[in-house]
């Protein structure tokens, strides 16, 4: 509690000063092949035509999903079977073809639920039933099949909708018969079925659009006829179903281009004719019906505008645009024959190129005729995913022996996941009994749907964190991995004859009473070693290669 409550501290400083965009925008191009493309402060995310999610940039708080906190300058595929993605500014959501949602990136919040894990690195499933979501800076917002409308996660300045006084580690509930759902970070909005928008949370510059600057704990009414929203920090657009494109909100850099440097509580009308927009705290990008991009705030990504040019009005940047995307310092765009562009600032190499290089006339990540990422990273190829030196021996062989899941082929030093523990031990369990295990209980968690789990589950191996859930994505002590370990060999009905000679560690105090016995057995075994002056590190989290050692030793001393 004690660190998430130091990182607590440090992200609300943080989030005064950033912004985070959750708008999805579908692509089809002239040979049917499609895009969608998202895109965080410095983090960006597409879904290729074949449904995989590939996802490159700043992964700070692991937000890109890839088993890593390291940034990406190519983009990596983490997903299969993905039909929506929203990157917030420190965690992603992906609702699959099955309706599943899956999250990753920080849970400080716990804007993925009531996880303990404070960050997930790898995606793990949320809820099921789920037509859309939308990723905030601090709270994840979650519309199901029925309409209904759930969030999860700060509830700071009203951000979650349901009160004042309200703080949950769940999702809640807060509208219903909800369409969309939008995230500004701080303020938030939802297009209900009939058309009318509703509204809740921060409201210091007027970005609630109804006429004050009070927060507002609880959804209230606006407009009608919208289409679409997109907010930022400050400010928001709508676009209404005629296709105009109003705003209200922060305007001292004329990202409202209305003329004016002034503030606006209520909505005032901007253009006509817009298919699109796009927003960051100081700038707006828009796409017009006639595929024609404007901009107009502070700033300018597109080739041949001036960096840092101030535009009061909407200026004609560029022609040919299917679709586009902004984040903090940089663009993406999507052209008529289906080229992904970049373009802008790459310090966290958000433009994707494999370089961290500033590009401010652009730069084709995707090809529009293949359809596939120029420029992609291979995680297993990489320098970092290597084993440790004193692993590195004992890795290979159990890879040899065919004892090692494909979830833990790369970054050897990240700590291992209860879920991809049960795949390994199940693995370890089928080779040692010569045969493939099958499932014939009923799952009984809401967080996951992995067989393996619940063959861990059946085998007595694995037990849920909760009456309902497995916590799949959580990681594990070296002292319940014994426990783990001493139930797979009571499954495999192993019982070995061990010395009775009591073994004392220095950090003896340290291990829990329930796990003595088979922090003494495995390590009697030769299976779970010391770590130094006489210490078992019992409440040390183990990570992927002590756990593929584990699995080796096992399998050697038993097979």
């Amino acid at each position: 509690m004690k660190q998430r409550m130091k990182k607590i501290f440090s992200i609300i400083l943080t989030l005064s000063v950033a912004m985070t965009l959750v708008m999805p925008t579908q692509v089809l191009g002239a040979n049917e092949k499609r895009q969608i493309i998202n895109v965080g402060e410095n983090s960006c995310a597409v879904i290729m035509n074949d449904g995989s999610l590939w996802t490159w940039g700043n992964n700070q708080d692991g937000q890109l999903g890839d088993g890593t906190k390291q940034n990406r300058n190519k983009p990596v595929k983490i997903m299969e079977n993905v039909v929506q993605v929203s990157i917030g500014e420190s965690h992603g959501l992906a609702v699959k073809s099955d309706g599943t949602l899956w999250g990753w990136g920080s849970n400080l919040f716990y804007q993925l639920g009531d996880l303990e894990e404070i960050d997930v690195l790898t995606p793990v499933l949320l809820m099921e039933d789920v037509a859309t979501a939308s990723a905030g800076g601090a709270l994840s917002l979650v519309v199901k099949k029925d309409g209904t409308l759930w969030g999860a996660g700060s509830n700071y300045l009203g951000m979650l909708g349901v009160g004042e006084d309200v703080y949950t580690r769940e999702f809640v509930k807060i509208l219903d018969d909800v369409e969309k759902v939008y995230s500004g970070n701080w303020h938030n909005g939802a297009i209900k079925k009939d058309g009318s928008l509703w509204v809740w949370g921060d409201n210091i510059d007027g970005q609630l659009g109804d006429g004050t600057t009070e927060i507002r704990y609880t959804p209230i009414k606006i407009m009608d006829n919208v289409k679409d929203v997109v907010m930022v920090r400050w400010h928001t657009l709508v676009i209404k179903e005629d296709n105009s494109l109003w705003g209200f909100g922060r305007n001292g850099l004329g990202q409202l281009g209305d003329g004016t440097e002034e503030n606006k509580k209520t909505p005032i009308k901007i253009m006509d004719d817009v298919k699109k927009a796009s927003i960051e705290s100081q700038y707006t990008v828009v796409l017009k019906n006639d595929n024609t991009l404007w901009e107009f705030g502070y700033r300018g990504f597109i080739e041949d505008s001036e960096y840092g040019m101030l535009m009061l009005t909407p200026e004609k940047l560029k022609e040919d645009v299917m679709s586009m995307a902004v984040g903090e310092r940089h663009i993406l765009i999507v052209t008529l024959d289906g080229d992904l562009v970049t373009m802008g600032e790459n310090e966290s190499g958000q433009l994707g190129d494999g370089t961290n290089e500033d590009n401010y006339k652009g730069v084709v990540i995707i090809d529009g005729l293949t359809n596939e990422p120029i420029f992609y990273s291979e995680p297993n190829q990489e320098e970092s995913s290597k084993p440790s030196l004193w692993a590195e021996e004992g890795v290979n062989e159990a890879i040899q022996y065919d004892l090692v899941t494909e979830r833990v082929l790369s970054h050897y030093q990240e700590n291992i996941t209860r879920e991809e523990f049960c795949e390994l031990v199940v693995k370890l369990y089928e080779n040692l009994k010569g045969k493939p295990l099958e499932v014939s209980v009923a799952n009984e968690f809401i967080d996951t749907n992995n067989e393996e789990v619940l063959k861990a589950y059946e085998l007595g191996i694995v037990y849920g964190i909760s009456q309902d859930k497995f916590g799949p994505a959580q990681s594990i002590t070296r002292e319940e991995i014994a426990v783990m370990f001493d139930r797979l060999l009571k499954a495999l009905e192993i019982n070995p004859t061990l010395t009775m000679e009591y073994v004392y560690f220095s950090d003896e105090a340290d291990i829990s009473t329930w796990a003595k016995d088979s922090v003494q057995k495995l390590n009697k075994l030769g299976i779970i070693n010391g770590i130094g002056s006489e210490q078992i590190g019992p409440k040390d989290l183990a990570t992927r290669e002590q756990a593929i050692l584990f699995v080796l030793r096992t399998y050697k001393l038993f097979n």
